[in-house]
Protein backbone atom coordinates (compact mmCIF):
# COMPACT_ATOMS: atom_id res chain seq x y z
CA UNK A 1 0.00 0.00 0.00
CA UNK A 2 1.55 3.38 -0.90
CA UNK A 3 2.69 5.26 2.39
CA UNK A 4 1.83 9.17 2.11
CA UNK A 5 3.02 9.76 5.09
CA UNK A 6 6.36 12.21 3.52
CA UNK A 7 3.95 13.76 1.56
CA UNK A 8 1.53 14.54 4.47
CA UNK A 9 2.66 18.34 5.20
CA UNK A 10 2.34 19.25 1.05
CA UNK A 11 -1.42 17.60 1.76
CA UNK A 12 -1.95 19.78 4.71
CA UNK A 13 -0.77 22.56 2.89
CA UNK A 14 -3.27 22.54 -0.29
CA UNK A 15 -6.20 21.73 1.57
CA UNK A 16 -5.41 24.73 4.00
CA UNK A 17 -4.95 26.56 0.40
CA UNK A 18 -8.82 25.07 -0.40
CA UNK A 19 -10.31 26.42 3.15
CA UNK A 20 -8.79 29.61 2.81
CA UNK A 21 -10.09 29.95 -0.92
CA UNK A 22 -13.17 28.60 -0.05
CA UNK A 23 -14.30 30.70 2.83
CA UNK A 24 -13.07 33.77 0.24
CA UNK A 25 -15.73 32.31 -2.20
CA UNK A 26 -18.37 31.48 0.44
CA UNK A 27 -18.49 34.89 1.53
CA UNK A 28 -18.93 36.45 -1.56
CA UNK A 29 -22.33 38.14 -2.31
CA UNK A 30 -22.95 36.66 -5.69
CA UNK A 31 -21.62 34.00 -7.40
CA UNK A 32 -19.85 35.67 -10.28
CA UNK A 33 -17.20 37.60 -8.04
CA UNK A 34 -15.16 33.87 -7.60
CA UNK A 35 -11.91 34.94 -9.11
CA UNK A 36 -9.88 30.87 -10.23
CA UNK A 37 -6.88 32.99 -10.31
CA UNK A 38 -6.97 34.33 -7.14
CA UNK A 39 -7.83 31.19 -6.21
CA UNK A 40 -4.98 29.28 -7.93
CA UNK A 41 -2.69 31.85 -6.15
CA UNK A 42 -3.61 31.03 -2.58
CA UNK A 43 -2.71 27.28 -3.33
CA UNK A 44 0.60 29.00 -4.78
CA UNK A 45 0.93 30.54 -1.21
CA UNK A 46 0.42 27.55 0.24
CA UNK A 47 2.46 25.77 -1.25
CA UNK A 48 5.33 28.60 -0.03
CA UNK A 49 4.53 28.09 3.18
CA UNK A 50 4.28 23.98 3.71
CA UNK A 51 8.33 25.02 2.22
CA UNK A 52 9.15 27.25 4.51
CA UNK A 53 7.21 25.31 7.76
CA UNK A 54 9.25 22.12 6.56
CA UNK A 55 12.55 24.40 7.43
CA UNK A 56 11.62 23.61 11.00
CA UNK A 57 12.12 20.10 10.66
CA UNK A 58 10.28 17.97 13.65
CA UNK A 59 8.32 20.41 15.09
CA UNK A 60 5.97 20.49 12.17
CA UNK A 61 5.82 17.25 11.13
CA UNK A 62 5.27 15.98 14.23
CA UNK A 63 2.61 17.94 15.43
CA UNK A 64 -1.25 16.88 15.33
CA UNK A 65 -3.33 17.40 12.20
CA UNK A 66 -5.45 20.47 14.04
CA UNK A 67 -2.09 21.63 14.82
CA UNK A 68 -0.55 21.65 11.53
CA UNK A 69 -3.81 22.36 9.30
CA UNK A 70 -4.01 25.67 11.91
CA UNK A 71 -0.54 26.71 11.31
CA UNK A 72 -0.73 26.09 7.57
CA UNK A 73 -4.30 28.17 7.49
CA UNK A 74 -2.92 31.09 9.56
CA UNK A 75 0.66 31.22 7.39
CA UNK A 76 -1.16 30.94 4.04
CA UNK A 77 -3.51 33.94 5.26
CA UNK A 78 -0.25 36.35 6.23
CA UNK A 79 1.96 35.48 2.85
CA UNK A 80 -1.15 35.59 0.83
CA UNK A 81 -1.38 39.29 2.10
CA UNK A 82 2.49 40.18 2.37
CA UNK A 83 2.80 39.01 -1.51
CA UNK A 84 0.44 40.19 -2.78
CA UNK A 85 1.37 43.79 -1.35
CA UNK A 86 4.71 43.60 -1.99
CA UNK A 87 3.88 42.57 -5.53
CA UNK A 88 1.25 45.26 -6.15
CA UNK A 89 3.57 47.76 -4.74
CA UNK A 90 6.45 47.06 -7.12
CA UNK A 91 3.70 46.92 -10.27
CA UNK A 92 2.31 50.28 -9.73
CA UNK A 93 6.25 51.84 -9.16
CA UNK A 94 6.76 50.01 -12.83
CA UNK A 95 3.56 51.51 -14.24
CA UNK A 96 4.38 54.81 -12.98
CA UNK A 97 7.53 54.75 -14.49
CA UNK A 98 6.18 53.47 -18.01
CA UNK A 99 3.43 56.09 -17.48
CA UNK A 100 5.79 59.33 -17.38
CA UNK A 101 5.09 61.36 -20.50
CA UNK A 102 7.88 62.55 -22.83
CA UNK A 103 8.97 66.35 -22.00
CA UNK A 104 9.80 68.65 -24.74
CA UNK A 105 8.41 71.77 -26.29
CA UNK A 106 4.73 73.00 -27.59
CA UNK A 107 4.34 73.47 -31.42
CA UNK A 108 1.12 74.85 -31.93
CA UNK A 109 1.52 73.77 -35.85
CA UNK A 110 0.77 69.93 -34.47
CA UNK A 111 -3.08 69.55 -35.03
CA UNK A 112 -5.98 66.93 -34.05
CA UNK A 113 -9.35 66.54 -34.65
CA UNK A 114 -11.80 65.01 -31.83
CA UNK A 115 -14.83 63.09 -31.91
CA UNK A 116 -16.79 61.20 -29.41
CA UNK A 117 -19.05 58.13 -30.53
CA UNK A 118 -22.12 58.34 -29.40
CA UNK A 119 -23.15 60.45 -25.82
CA UNK A 120 -20.73 62.31 -23.78
CA UNK A 121 -22.05 59.45 -20.58
CA UNK A 122 -19.12 57.55 -19.54
CA UNK A 123 -17.65 55.05 -20.98
CA UNK A 124 -17.48 57.27 -23.82
CA UNK A 125 -15.45 55.84 -27.03
CA UNK A 126 -13.46 59.10 -28.13
CA UNK A 127 -11.60 58.86 -32.11
CA UNK A 128 -8.52 61.29 -32.41
CA UNK A 129 -7.47 61.86 -35.86
CA UNK A 130 -4.20 63.50 -36.79
CA UNK A 131 -4.40 66.26 -39.11
CA UNK A 132 -0.49 66.57 -39.16
CA UNK A 133 2.26 64.53 -40.35
CA UNK A 134 4.32 62.74 -37.84
CA UNK A 135 2.11 62.94 -34.75
CA UNK A 136 2.99 59.14 -33.06
CA UNK A 137 2.43 59.60 -29.32
CA UNK A 138 -1.27 60.35 -27.27
CA UNK A 139 -1.71 61.85 -23.82
CA UNK A 140 -5.15 61.31 -23.19
CA UNK A 141 -5.50 63.46 -20.40
CA UNK A 142 -6.74 60.91 -17.72
CA UNK A 143 -3.14 59.32 -16.62
CA UNK A 144 -3.55 56.89 -19.84
CA UNK A 145 -0.45 57.40 -23.14
CA UNK A 146 -0.46 55.71 -26.20
CA UNK A 147 1.56 55.13 -29.81
CA UNK A 148 -0.12 53.77 -33.09
CA UNK A 149 0.33 50.62 -33.73
CA UNK A 150 1.10 50.97 -37.67
CA UNK A 151 2.92 53.91 -39.55
CA UNK A 152 0.74 55.95 -41.24
CA UNK A 153 -1.95 55.44 -39.41
CA UNK A 154 -4.09 58.26 -39.26
CA UNK A 155 -6.83 57.70 -36.01
CA UNK A 156 -6.71 56.03 -32.31
CA UNK A 157 -9.55 55.66 -30.03
CA UNK A 158 -9.50 55.83 -26.48
CA UNK A 159 -12.27 54.85 -23.97
CA UNK A 160 -12.83 57.59 -21.05
CA UNK A 161 -14.39 55.79 -17.89
CA UNK A 162 -14.30 58.16 -15.61
CA UNK A 163 -16.30 61.96 -16.04
CA UNK A 164 -14.43 64.91 -16.06
CA UNK A 165 -12.64 67.19 -18.11
CA UNK A 166 -9.27 66.29 -19.70
CA UNK A 167 -6.39 67.60 -21.27
CA UNK A 168 -5.35 66.22 -25.35
CA UNK A 169 -2.39 66.69 -26.32
CA UNK A 170 -0.46 64.61 -29.72
CA UNK A 171 3.19 64.42 -30.08
CA UNK A 172 5.85 64.69 -32.63
CA UNK A 173 9.24 62.75 -31.04
CA UNK A 174 9.81 65.22 -27.90
CA UNK A 175 7.39 68.44 -29.12
CA UNK A 176 3.57 68.54 -27.78
CA UNK A 177 0.76 69.99 -29.54
CA UNK A 178 -1.61 72.40 -27.57
CA UNK A 179 -4.39 70.91 -25.52
CA UNK A 180 -7.75 70.21 -26.78
CA UNK A 181 -10.20 69.61 -23.97
CA UNK A 182 -12.62 66.25 -23.87
CA UNK A 183 -15.64 66.45 -21.70
CA UNK A 184 -16.63 63.34 -20.49
CA UNK A 185 -20.26 63.38 -18.23
CA UNK A 186 -21.40 61.00 -15.38
CA UNK A 187 -24.65 59.44 -14.22
CA UNK A 188 -24.82 60.31 -10.75
CA UNK A 189 -25.20 58.95 -7.79
CA UNK A 190 -23.89 55.19 -9.59
CA UNK A 191 -20.76 54.52 -7.17
CA UNK A 192 -17.55 54.21 -9.24
CA UNK A 193 -16.31 50.73 -9.30
CA UNK A 194 -13.66 49.60 -6.98
CA UNK A 195 -10.22 48.46 -8.67
CA UNK A 196 -9.29 44.96 -8.81
CA UNK A 197 -6.81 44.06 -6.54
CA UNK A 198 -4.08 41.51 -8.04
CA UNK A 199 -2.32 38.78 -6.41
CA UNK A 200 1.33 38.36 -6.34
CA UNK A 201 1.14 35.11 -8.46
CA UNK A 202 -0.93 37.34 -11.55
CA UNK A 203 1.32 40.16 -11.10
CA UNK A 204 4.33 37.66 -11.42
CA UNK A 205 2.69 36.12 -14.08
CA UNK A 206 2.27 38.92 -15.60
CA UNK A 207 5.68 40.44 -15.64
CA UNK A 208 7.06 37.20 -16.83
CA UNK A 209 4.98 37.02 -19.92
CA UNK A 210 6.19 41.17 -20.39
CA UNK A 211 9.71 39.68 -20.91
CA UNK A 212 8.20 38.09 -23.93
CA UNK A 213 6.21 40.87 -25.31
CA UNK A 214 3.34 38.99 -24.48
CA UNK A 215 -0.03 40.59 -22.58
Amino acid sequence: MFDFTPYMPYIYAILAGLVYAAFGYLSKTAQQDFDWKKFVSTLATSLVVVVVLLQSGQAITQAGVEAQMTAYFMLTVIFQKILDAVFRKVETRALTQRARPPQGTTDPAIKFSIQYLGSRITPCDVMFTALTDGITKWSYGDGVFASFDTPGQKTILHTYKIPGTFQIRAFIGWVMSEPMEVTILGIAPNPEPQPVKKSWLEILIAWFFGLFGKK
